[in-house]
């Protein structure tokens, strides 16, 4: 019984580092991405100078 409750316990552990490890990919994407978009908008908001609220 106790075995049996442990290789569930095991098999749950194992999937979510599983998923974790497929998610990983996703992540560090979407950090690129909006590190990319908060460039873009210092930029315009550069461009744009004081005429741009803040």
């Amino acid at each position: 019984m106790i075995f049996t409750a442990l290789s569930y316990l095991l098999i749950v552990a194992l999937a979510i580092v599983a998923l974790g490890t497929l998610l990983l990919p996703v992540y560090v994407w979407v950090l690129a991405r909006d590190k990319a978009q908060a460039a873009d908008l210092a930029e315009a908001q550069q461009m744009l100078g004081a005429d741009f609220p803040n």
